[in-house]
């Protein structure tokens, strides 16, 4: 599903900021030639997963759309569909990039379990560096 230009590689994006998801990420991503999905919620994104071949995501989500928001939904979301695919991982739950306000350190205090991810950057990380992180998790597989 990987190929060496971004044509025909679908990223998925899950955020609940509709306007970073479409207007900022997603828009930057389409211009670059990738297919973009958009998830606004938990629910979106266990529905959404698996057409995506790289995944960014905040980890601040409500479970559906209306709901409250759970500081960890996302994060728990992607840890239990990553044990439930623990024999064989599919390969877009590695090659996931977590953008959110709440640090490693963060979810190690709060007690929740950390999923593998390429990448976890903060919100003030250069733009720039989150469309490399992307273009680099579809070479070479981009395997952590």
């Amino acid at each position: 599903m990987i190929h060496s230009n971004a044509v025909n590689i679908c990223v998925l994006i899950v955020d609940d900021d509709h306007y970073f998801n479409a207007n900022v990420l997603g828009y930057a991503l389409e211009r670059r030639g990738f297919e973009v999905l958009h998830a606004y919620t938990v629910k979106e994104f266990e529905d959404h997963w698996e057409s995506a071949d790289v995944i960014v995501l905040d980890i601040r989500l409500p479970d559906k759309e209306g709901e409250p928001i759970d500081p960890w939904g996302v994060l728990k979301a992607l840890k239990r569909l990553q044990d439930a695919h623990s024999e064989a991982t599919p390969s877009q739950l590695g090659r996931c990039i977590i953008r959110s306000a709440h640090t490693q350190e963060d979810s190690k205090r709060a007690g929740v379990p950390l999923p593998t991810c390429l990448k976890w950057f903060g919100p003030d990380a250069p733009f720039s560096v989150l469309l490399e992180a992307v273009r680099s998790a579809t070479e070479g597989g981009g395997q952590p």
